[in-house]
């Protein structure tokens, strides 16, 4: 359920401490960039590669030459080649979304920094999977220019992220709502301006290993 909260000063919280995460909490948020994004650049890479010796293979000439001979319909060659150079888009393609929020991530990283007043929404995401680590959380930030990143942790880890925007980030609208994520979409500026809060958390499934879809 949306609770409304009252305006006030956009920078600074009702107790006079200005909207800063503690050092350690931005710690862990880098940690995980640089945790999963590693994951994630090993699993585009290896796509790639495959993609790309599957079509290499297809060129050889003994091995071209036997897959041309054997079977009916569609030729194993063909299946090598065309499924190599598959492979190999999903691969750059792959590299191509990591390497973008990655640069999400960072800017988000040095707003919180330099300019914290320009963070509008904060929620979590759980992931609905059943061969997937459960203990895991997502925490999106959303920026008032658009911006937005996820940044995913333990669940306990992810428990005191949040609370640390609870505490330190009175003018932000916090949780999740279909309703905030329509707003956000509209006018990313507006759930600062009429901010909310709610304890609610996203559910998402993961498509594995670049993005996560909301059911």
């Amino acid at each position: 359920m949306l609770q409304d909260v009252d305006k006030g000063s956009d920078t600074i919280a009702q107790d006079g401490r200005e909207e800063r995460l503690p050092p350690e909490t931005l710690a862990l948020l880098e940690g995980s960039v640089g945790k999963y994004g590693r994951r994630q650049r090993i699993a585009a890479v290896c796509l790639s590669a495959a993609g790309l010796i599957a079509f290499g293979l297809s060129f050889i000439q003994p091995i071209s030459s036997r897959l041309a001979r054997e079977g009916t319909g569609a030729s194993p060659l063909s299946v090598l080649r065309y499924g190599g150079l598959l492979f190999l888009a999903l691969g750059l393609l792959a590299l191509f979304l990591v390497s973008r929020n990655a640069r999400r991530r960072r800017r988000v990283l040095s707003t919180l920094v330099e300019q914290s007043s320009e963070v509008a929404w904060v929620f979590q995401e759980e992931l609905d999977i059943e061969d997937y680590r459960p203990d895991v959380v997502r925490t999106h930030i959303c920026l008032s220019d658009g911006t937005h990143a996820w940044f995913q942790t333990d669940r306990l880890e992810g428990a005191g992220v949040f609370e640390c925007f609870r505490e330190r980030f009175e003018r932000i609208s916090l949780g999740y709502d279909p309703e905030l994520e329509r707003m956000y979409r509209r006018d990313p500026g507006a759930l600062r301006r009429e901010r909310a809060r709610t304890d609610e958390r996203r559910t998402g499934r993961l498509r594995y290993p670049f993005w996560s879809r909301q059911h």
